[in-house]
């Protein structure tokens, strides 16, 4: 086993899945033990050595990155159809949250108006999965051995693609004449390969925090570059469609965390000269 990483407040850790929580709560969550010495890091346990009181341990992931984790220690084979990214290992995770979605519908006082369609929770649920994401750095950030990078890639991969394979198969199944607006910035592209190429490429610019994506400068400067980006991407051609205006403004705001208004996307005038997004290659350049 590869050297462990260099860390001088511990030597090791150990990730438990709350499945209590996940059984009962619907939420998929994964604490994280730390050792040091081959002893529990205390101060991660308790405030102070006299304090009853408990400390939850450090959350090192939520949601489906959580899941993910956990079934790979359970089936770890690639080959199998319940394994990490197989269609079944995904409808698994989704019928589980999207049942307690439904439970928390039915309950709703008749009042409250018409209660939401399958389509609108799965909508409710990728909203929720951004946000877990978000609260997810410590997982992709900080690995035991080298030698586990490959399946927190893998792992990586498969919560990319996630978002994709909802509006795959649980909302544009059901839809008729009218079509989904796209809410994510994932949801726009034709693959979830040449997504994670863009996201990494721009995290590698400065443009994007790593693993979260989340927009590094929020200045009002910056939202135009927002949009013009959000406009390049189409117009090389990584798009299944044009995106509306709207759909822009949805974007802007659940996959990069930047608040901007429809006027601002409805009246943005690109600049020839900037030169921004020199470096993003035309998609039918990259595999």
């Amino acid at each position: 086993m590869n050297q462990i990483e260099n860390n001088k407040n511990w030597d090791y850790f150990e990730e438990n899945f709350d499945n209590d929580k996940y059984e009962e709560k619907g939420i998929a969550e994964l604490g994280r033990m730390y050792l040091k010495n081959n002893t529990y890091i205390n101060r991660y346990i308790r405030r102070y050595e006299l304090d009853k009181e408990i400390v939850p341990i450090p959350i090192s992931a939520l949601g489906i990155t959580a899941f993910s984790s956990f079934r790979h220690s359970i089936t770890p084979e690639y080959g199998s159809d319940t394994a990490l990214g197989s269609e079944k290992f995904y409808k698994k995770y989704f019928d589980h949250c999207i049942n307690f979605l439904r439970k928390i519908e039915d309950r709703k006082p008749l009042y409250e108006g018409v209660k939401k369609s399958d389509a609108e929770l799965a909508l409710a649920h990728l909203e929720e999965e951004e946000r877990l994401l978000n609260q997810s750095p410590l997982f992709y950030n900080e690995v035991r051995y080298e030698s586990e990078r490959p399946i927190i890639e893998k792992i990586k991969e498969v919560v990319l693609y996630y978002p994709i394979w909802v509006n795959e198969t649980q909302i544009e199944k059901g839809k008729t004449t009218k079509q989904v607006e796209s809410k994510f910035l994932v949801q726009a592209f034709e693959s979830v390969s040449k997504y994670k190429f863009i996201m990494e490429l721009l995290v590698s610019n400065d443009f994007l925090q790593p693993n979260t994506y989340i927009w590094k400068d929020e200045e009002n400067s910056n939202k135009g570059t927002i949009i013009s980006l959000l406009k390049t991407l189409h117009l090389q051609g990584y798009y299944k469609k044009k995106l509306q205006n709207k759909e822009i403004q949805n974007i802007a705001l659940n996959t990069f965390k930047v608040k901007i208004s429809y006027s601002s996307v409805r009246d943005h005038k690109p600049n020839p000269k900037a030169k921004d997004f020199f470096f993003i290659p035309i998609a039918s350049t990259i595999k």
